[in-house]
């Protein structure tokens, strides 16, 4: 099981970003990772092209799945 978990040294002042699988692609702040994701999803809404491998996007949602996205700096 330890071959799961991977350490990563890092330095005072770096900043680390971390983010569920509900953002397709990881920006540098929310706002610009939640635009993008905006941007893909208006483009290919039911999930057939740019983002095929996903399901769709339910009736009533915003997203095809929950996110989480945390930032902080060591």
């Amino acid at each position: 099981m330890s071959g799961l978990i991977r350490s990563v040294k890092l330095d005072s002042g770096e900043e680390v970003v971390l983010c569920s699988d509900g953002y397709l692609v990881i920006e540098g702040t929310l706002a610009k990772s939640e635009m993008t994701l905006a941007a893909l999803l208006k483009k290919d809404i039911l999930c057939i092209n740019e983002l095929r491998g996903t399901k769709c996007v339910a009736y009533g949602n915003y997203s095809f799945d929950d996110r989480t996205y945390v930032r902080f700096t060591v």
